[in-house]
């Protein structure tokens, strides 16, 4: 069952919203905004088989996959993890620009690989400074100069895209003026591209060894590359950008003149607009910088130009980053110029005074902002002797009075936080610059004495708990604990709340702020696990502290009011972290009485039933070899351990019991949402699955909360399509399985809900597809109930049967039908084995009649082709039509003659014509063309480890059609190939020493052999 995963998160999620049509690429943008990245690639696989989403949104889906993790690698603390992201990401925008080379954003889709190769790039180089590892230093370097090339191929396309544009366009026309607007991102792409494959020269040349050829070469080739965009983009701020980087490369050359009279260009500029204002700072940074290096020391030409550009900008930009810059490098200016003025004899102590002065000012306003200057800031002034050091204060030296102190400190956090808020309301009233500064000023001022006050307070509840002594009341020191975690958390530091805060809760459970640490607890474990999420780092930890922390308040203090509550907080946190078994846990531990609680059974029953179908799907596809494509190697998956059928089972029993749970407690008349209206659909699936047919029939036609009867209704709470297509499968499901016992009535029901499926899933190939899906998984229902039947059981529901896949055939057309009706007559026949021959015979009759019709169909793909064929064979081989068979196995090998499954059935058709014909035992093991036989089987999947399975039953099948033949060969070849089937077994039994399942089945043959 398709989606019902997604479906359940995101209504638990994202409510209504996600239901009826919607804008999909507005969705998806909202999603990315946000950060909602798994919830984004989630919704884009949906999307891929979704009707919803336009065929622009599933061209793009591998670049709009692309970006998420590159945005999401951004975030990732863990080096690997971050580069296992990167380099998907890759994967992914090289499938984008491979398969839709035409497409609009395939020029954006070069630039994002181009970049993503500089990130990857920067790593590797980071890397090999950490490890001191030259071959990753090499591999740095190559991918700059990959990167480069990727640049170099996309600035060559934007060329040759804008060079088809006619050069004279009709404003008035509209298709030309769609192409101007065309023509005019391509120069955007153009330039922006140019500035992208020098920006990289520049920035591997910080790489190489200084002075060196290679860096010398590097700067030279980045220079002129930004003296080409300058020269053609003059009037345009890139390109007066590129004239800042040119003289940037000249500095690093050595070529101090040349830099500094572009610097100078720059500076000459006006100030409007605003942008040319932050260039025109970048500029004079640059120009300081070089001023003040030693061999320039023109500290006066630096203190003239720093001093006027401050004195000249606007107060409101005083504070950005450049402006920072300029303050901290006038500082330096005036330093040296003290220190000069120390020089001179006599000494002008005016002159050093002043300048020692305005350099501290300058530094302690840098200083008070956050950025890379900071520090630099604080070391600067600390040399030149800072403001008078104040008297230092005394430490208190008893916990009573460190216990003061911090109170003291803290009392001043609470007013200080709402003058914060009031302020910042304030400010948003205020029109005139200069009240705004004010107004700024005084925010900043109030949120340097709030930290000062939640810092003070910190170090001295610390304080108090080391001179805690034995005289101490515990309350007392229970009570600075408490304030210690509530501190850490304010402030951030969620994993010192945690500890703190879990240390008084369980410790001292009786003590007054106990449960209230047990809160803090909760909150910072929350805190650290959407933090784990956000860095896609593992969050079993952060999980097993909540559950742990959520169970002991549900213990220690089950009357508390505050403990559902928090319980209630929790489960869908552990919901949505996958820790859907211990979410039903504190489900459990809710008071019975609790009104939540009813909710909470339905939202985590529907989780854990969308736990069973995923690891049911993974599971199964895990056991099913793929086919392969002519051109790919096989592959199959690699099968779960023994555990996955009990814990399949487990998860089956905790779904069902805690939908029913939560039914069982809605009001007669209940809310209809989207949370009971699924919780429905899940239990009438969960009864599917169990093969109680009535009991989900009678859930999903409830006249309440059916929902079929919503459906009908056309109520809001099943709007999504996805809904309706699981509804309608569900209820087709379950009306097949019990047309038994319905006759005509269900027949009638069975054929409503198909007609329900196919308008949902529409008419396209996807919705064939889908319904071709669905009638899969209705033959196979009919299969296990044919093998469960007793003999009289299976004549009666072939019967019916009979009767009404006759009814659904009579002049049909549709693919899926036909191989529906085909497959579960195959079914029912198979069902009767050698009990009743006759009647398998007219039942396998009319299969390949139908499946004759399948093939018939002008529409029918090379993959369904491929299957139906390979079905067709086999009842082909029960109605003794051997040459019939063989033929068909043939016509599908030659289209795909490495579909190794197609092989393996083959290889066993001849086997078993052996028992009629032994000459074909030797096709069997050798293969007529195309078929490969048992021989060429083992060899081709010898060296695939997924493929291991295959090769044991080839091994074991070539043995035993040697000794199935020899039994019908003279005596000498007879010895000959009885001596091949023992080496044959023996040679893998040595080699394989681990066959698993097959082990058993290789000793007993070997035994049979007299070995």
């Amino acid at each position: 069952m398709k989606n019902l995963v997604c479906l359940s998160i995101t209504l638990i999620l994202l409510g209504s919203s996600a239901f009826g049509e919607e804008p999909a690429q507005a969705f998806l943008d909202g999603l990315r905004e946000r950060g909602y990245h798994d919830v984004a690639m989630a919704y884009l696989d949906q999307m891929a088989n979704s009707r919803l989403a336009s065929a622009e949104l599933k061209s793009t889906i591998p670049y709009e996959k692309s970006l998420l993790l590159i945005d999401r690698s951004r975030k990732q603390r863990d080096p690997k993890l971050r580069a296992e992201q990167l380099d998907q990401a890759r994967q992914w925008l090289d499938e984008f620009i491979r398969t839709q080379a035409s497409h609009a954003k395939v020029n954006s889709a070069r630039s994002q690989l181009g970049t993503l190769i500089v990130e990857r790039a920067r790593m590797q180089y980071d890397a090999s400074e950490v490890n001191n590892d030259p071959e990753l230093k090499t591999e740095s370097l190559r991918l700059y100069d990959q990167s480069f090339e990727v640049f170099a191929q996309l600035q060559s396309a934007v060329k040759r895209q804008l060079d088809e544009i006619p050069k004279v366009l009709n404003t008035r026309d509209r298709k030309e003026a769609q192409l101007i607007a065309k023509r005019k991102q391509l120069r955007a792409d153009f330039l922006q591209t140019e500035m992208y494959t020098a920006a990289i020269r520049e920035e591997l040349a910080e790489l190489l060894p200084v002075g060196s050829a290679e860096q010398r070469k590097c700067l030279t080739e980045a220079a002129g590359m930004y003296d080409g965009i300058y020269k053609d983009y003059r009037t345009l701020l890139a390109g007066r950008y590129a004239r800042l980087y040119q003289g940037r490369c000249f500095l690093r050359l050595g070529r101090t003149k040349e830099a500094l009279g572009y610097f100078g260009e720059i500076l000459d500029l006006s100030n409007e607009p605003e942008a040319l204002m932050t260039l025109k700072a970048k500029a004079l940074v640059m120009a300081l910088e070089t001023w003040l290096s030693p061999e320039e020391r023109k500290y006066i030409e630096a203190i003239k130009q720093a001093s006027r550009w401050l004195d000249e900008t606007p107060d409101d930009r005083q504070r950005e980053k450049e402006w920072i810059a300029i303050r901290f490098h006038l500082a330096r200016a005036l330093k040296m110029r003290a220190d000069e003025a120390k020089r001179d004899r006599p000494a002008n102590r005016l002159l050093i005074s002043q300048s020692l002065e305005a350099a501290r000012e300058a530094l302690q306003l840098v200083a008070a902002e956050s950025g890379e200057l900071k520090q630099p800031a604080q070391e600067l002034l600390t040399q030149l002797g800072g403001a008078e050091a104040s008297p230092q204060e005394q430490e208190p030296d008893t916990f009573t009075a460190a216990q003061t102190v911090a109170k003291e400190a803290m009392d001043l956090i609470a007013p200080t936080s709402s003058k914060i808020a009031s302020l910042t309301a304030s400010l948003q009233n205020v029109q005139n610059d200069q009240e705004k500064k004010s107004f700024r000023d005084q925010i900043d001022e109030a949120n340097r004495e709030l930290v000062s006050a939640e810092e003070r307070a910190i170090h001295y509840y610390h304080l108090a708990l080391q001179l805690a002594d034995e005289q101490t009341p515990q309350s007392n020191v229970n009570l600075v604990q408490y304030f210690l975690s509530y501190l850490y958390f304010v402030k951030g530091d969620f994993y010192d709340a945690a500890v703190v805060a879990d240390f008084v809760a369980r410790r001292f459970p009786n003590s007054p702020g106990a449960r209230q640490c047990a809160k803090i607890s909760v909150g910072s474990y929350l805190k650290l696990l959407e933090q784990a999420s956000d860095s896609g780092t593992d969050s079993e930890f952060e999980i097993q502290r909540l559950y742990a922390v959520g169970s002991y308040m549900h213990d220690t203090w089950p009357d508390d009011p505050n403990t559902p509550q928090t319980l209630a907080t929790l489960i869908p946190h552990l919901i949505n972290s996958g820790a859907v078994l211990r979410a039903a846990e504190l489900v459990r531990k809710l008071p019975e009485s609790s009104e939540v609680r009813g909710g909470l059974e339905l939202i985590t029953g529907q989780s854990l039933w969308g736990k069973f179908l995923e690891l049911q799907r993974s599971d199964a596809k895990a056991k099913t070899s793929a086919v392969p494509s002519s051109d790919e190697s096989p592959q199959q998956g690699t099968a779960f351990d023994g555990d996955m059928k009990a814990q399949l089972a487990t998860l089956k029993g905790e779904a069902k019991s805690m939908i029913l749970a939560g039914y069982e407690r809605l009001p007669e008349e209940p809310t209809i949402d989207q949370a009971s209206a699924t919780a429905m659909l899940s239990l009438s699936q969960i009864y599917v699955e169990d093969q109680q047919f009535d009991r989900a029939i009678e859930i999903l036609e409830d006249p309440t909360l059916g929902p079929l009867t919503l459906l009908k209704a056309g109520h809001a709470a099943v709007s999504h399509p996805v809904y309706a297509e699981e509804a309608y499968q569900t209820a087709l499901r379950s009306y097949v399985a019990s047309l038994g016992d319905g006759g005509q009535e269900k027949m009638g029901r069975v054929n409503q809900a198909i007609e329900s499926m196919r308008e949902v899933v529409g008419n396209d190939e996807a919705g064939k597809r889908r319904m071709l899906g669905v009638y899969v998984t209705l033959a196979q229902d009919v299969q296990r109930r044919m093998e469960s039947a007793s003999s009289q059981e299976k004549n009666e529901l072939s019967t019916i049967f009979e009767a009404f896949l006759a009814e659904l055939s009579n002049g049909a057309t549709e693919v899926g039908v036909l191989q529906w009706v085909g497959d579960t007559l195959a079914t029912l026949a198979d069902g009767f084995g050698t009990d009743d021959r006759q009647r398998a015979l007219r039942l396998y009759q009319k299969a390949d009649d139908s499946f004759q019709r399948v093939l018939s169909q002008g529409s029918v793909d090379h993959a369904l082709k491929n299957q139906v064929q390979v079905r067709l064979a086999g009842i082909k081989y029960q109605l003794g039509d051997f040459q019939g068979a063989l033929s068909l196995y043939q016509t599908s090998l030659k289209r795909d003659p490495k579909a190794i499954n197609i092989q393996t059935a083959a290889a066993r058709f001849l086997q078993s014509w052996g028992n009629e014909d032994p000459s074909r035992f030797e096709q069997a093991i050798e293969g007529v063309d195309p078929i490969w036989g048992w021989a060429k089987i083992a060899i081709s999947t010898a060296q695939y480890e997924q493929f291991r399975e295959t090769f044991y039953e080839a091994r074991y099948e070539l043995a035993r059609c040697q000794i199935a033949l020899a039994k019908s060969s003279a005596d000498k070849s007879r010895q000959r190939l009885l001596r091949d089937a023992r080496r044959v077994l023996n040679q893998t039994v040595t080699l394989y020493p681990n066959l698993g399942a097959w082990k058993p089945k290789y000793d007993s043959l070997i035994r049979s052999l007299g070995q």
